[in-house]
């Protein structure tokens, strides 16, 4: 990057060429403060903040796309899908039960604690049968 004082320190929107040359982006930064006063409203005005678990699972989607990331994941998969044995040792098919029985138990214990509680009979068997579902999938 140079120092050239010609050269202007913000752009409309960013382009290839004006990331190479490390220029500000007017769009991003309005982007970015759009979002977090939406953010505020929501946390204002709501008691569960779902979106902040949805923005902590989609961040490392989004951010995490540079050339670089892109290629070693495309190399990680490619060497995970050419395994010979393609079985799992025993370290990782226990880290993977305990993970999924972790997130089953968990999982299921919310929902059958916040979405069972006041319903009888039918509904009741309906809803307990997607929460044993949920659980099973996992």
């Amino acid at each position: 990057m140079t120092n050239d004082s010609s050269q202007k320190k913000w752009v409309l929107y960013s382009t290839d060429a004006s990331i190479a040359v490390g220029q500000y982006s007017v769009l991003a930064v309005c982007e970015t403060l759009f979002v977090l006063v939406l953010y505020a409203w929501l946390a204002y005005h709501f008691d569960y903040q779902w979106w902040l678990y949805l923005a902590a699972m989609a961040a490392p989607l989004i951010l995490l796309r540079s050339e670089a990331s892109v290629e070693r994941g495309l190399e990680l998969l490619k060497n995970y899908n050419d395994k010979d044995s393609g079985r799992f040792s025993t370290i990782e098919k226990a880290i993977i039960i305990a993970f999924s029985s972790l997130a089953s138990f968990a999982i299921s214990y919310y929902l059958a604690t916040t979405w069972l509680t006041d319903y009888q009979g039918w509904e009741l068997f309906w809803r307990s049968a997607i929460v044993g579902s949920i659980a099973f999938s996992f």
